[in-house]
């Protein structure tokens, strides 16, 4: 009997200590559910902060082995800054044989404006011998005719120089294409390339995940339930998901015209069972300028919403 009544006790207790621990998990996770809002509040959404333009996913625009990346995640980059390369060498042959065309092109031109010049000026030489009857008509016509077709063959030099021009242009563009440049100033948040590995243009390789440089905004999903009490201009506290009791306050500038799933459906995705219930908003965000500067990216922030 007591060997019973002390399984007894060592089975409560087990259980007992498997209780709190599953309590004190669920305490650690628990994230407040959305209230209905109250006193001058009339709609209450849930959102992460994001840069005001979003988030840029950048993709190379050629096909091939990155060679080298220059940046890494958290670096700071300005417009135009060079993140990746990737191997060009095709391309470098092909902008050499461009610049010598170039050049080749140009010498030629001046051969043939030396000779269009030389024939201009013994047509004039000539000019005024055949009007006195001192020289035969034909070799003044024969002068003048050397004349014009050095003249058209200096055009046509000249037309050679812009083409050799045009194609040195292009195979710039091609080179550079190998390039992956910041767009805009920004912070890179993610880096997925890696020197060796390949990129690709019919499937969009992405290799950074760039956050602009600008204001930021909380991008809310806002209920069905408050959709039509929601406009562009109703301004909102704004506060952190795990309430520390420091406030934002911001104003409504976007209501998405269509519910998510729908959204998502136009382009191509599968909505999710909740985004048939919500619609996504834009809230600027006004100060204090304090607080937003401590604001991380992907923080999920709560709004309240004003009448």
């Amino acid at each position: 009997m007591k060997r019973f009544l002390a399984l007894c006790l060592f089975a409560v207790f087990v259980i007992s200590a498997v209780l709190s621990a599953s309590m004190l998990r669920a305490q650690d996770d628990f994230v407040a559910p959305l209230e209905q809002p109250s006193g001058s509040f009339i709609a209450v959404a849930r959102g992460v902060v994001e840069p005001s333009g979003g988030l840029m996913r950048l993709a190379a625009q050629r096909e091939g082995l990155i060679e080298a990346v220059m940046v890494e995640e958290g670096d700071k980059v300005t417009k135009g800054q060079e993140l990746a390369r990737l191997n060009d060498t095709s391309a470098q042959v092909q902008l050499t044989i461009a610049q010598a065309e170039l050049e080749q092109s140009r010498t030629q031109e001046q051969l043939s404006r030396i000779r269009a010049e030389a024939a201009q000026a013994e047509a004039d030489r000539l000019a005024p011998l055949a009007a006195a009857d001192a020289l035969p008509q034909r070799q003044i016509t024969e002068a003048t005719r050397n004349a014009r077709v050095a003249a058209i063959e200096l055009a046509i030099a000249g037309q050679n120089v812009v083409l050799a021009q045009e194609r040195l242009k292009v195979q710039e563009a091609a080179a550079d294409a190998h390039i992956v440049r910041a767009p805009v100033d920004g912070v890179i948040v993610r880096r997925t390339a890696r020197p060796g590995d390949g990129t690709s243009t019919s499937t969009v390789t992405e290799m950074f995940l760039l956050a602009p440089d600008g204001p930021l905004v909380l991008k809310a999903q806002l209920d069905e339930q408050f959709v039509g009490l929601v406009h562009p201009g109703q301004s909102a506290e704004i506060l952190r998901e795990r309430d520390d009791g420091s406030r934002l306050t911001g104003s409504v500038s976007r209501v998405a015209p269509v519910f998510g799933s729908l959204a998502s459906a136009q382009a191509g995705q599968a909505g999710r069972g909740d985004e048939a219930r919500t619609v996504e908003i834009s809230i600027r965000l006004d100060g204090p300028a304090d607080q937003i500067a401590k604001l991380v990216l992907g923080q999920r922030m709560i709004a309240r919403i004003a009448e």
